[in-house]
């Protein structure tokens, strides 16, 4: 990521991440806030707030140690015939989804991002350490979110020393991109002109 900005040119960018991309994002604004301006994350909060949030946010994970063994996360996914994507998980798009799985055993690859950055004992190992976050951030959450606790994102403020805005939207789930696409464009644009 941090070779992908810098080829981009010698301007400091906003960055914006969902989910994983969150995560990835927490990372390059901790370890290279000189290529960092802005920082807008959705539904992930920082890695040491999400580790520390507590037994509410391991119930919510649970399903990140099936993930974490190679064949039972793709056979539990598959289980008469994705019924967790299509129920569970509520997935907008789950069809596409599933099929992008399915094609070239991308299942595999997607799951890779669990196995190899959270591991089962990230559930009893202390938090992780990561470097102060030295630019603006924006946490957006939403009320409905079957994986990720309201906790996790609302307590990433004392690791922000530049700031932090937080936006809780009510009633909208795990896949706020998609399903509230507008919105979650509003307050992205906002916080970023108003942070100039």
């Amino acid at each position: 990521m941090a070779n992908i900005v810098t080829a981009l040119g010698d301007e400091k960018v906003t960055l914006v991440g969902h989910d994983w991309g969150a995560n990835l994002a927490w990372a390059v604004a901790a370890y290279h806030p000189e290529l960092v301006e802005r920082l807008c994350v959705v539904s992930v909060g920082h890695p040491t707030a999400f580790c520390s949030a507590g037994i509410e946010q391991q119930v919510k994970s649970w399903y990140t140690l099936l993930f974490y063994i190679e064949g039972l996360g793709e056979r539990f996914l598959r289980k008469d015939d994705y019924e967790v994507m299509r129920r569970w998980v509520g997935h907008p798009r789950a069809e596409d989804v599933i099929q992008e799985l399915e094609r070239d055993s991308q299942m595999t690859t997607h799951l890779m991002w669990y196995r190899a950055n959270l591991a089962p004992d990230a559930f009893i190992k202390p938090p992780p350490e990561l470097p102060p976050i030295e630019v603006p951030v924006l946490g957006l959450w939403s009320s409905a979110d079957f994986a990720l606790s309201e906790r996790q994102m609302t307590d990433s403020a004392p690791y922000c020393t530049k700031g932090f805005t937080y936006v809780r939207f009510e009633g909208q789930g795990h896949w706020l991109p998609l399903e509230a696409p507008r919105e979650l464009s509003h307050e992205v644009i906002d916080f970023c002109s108003a942070s100039r």
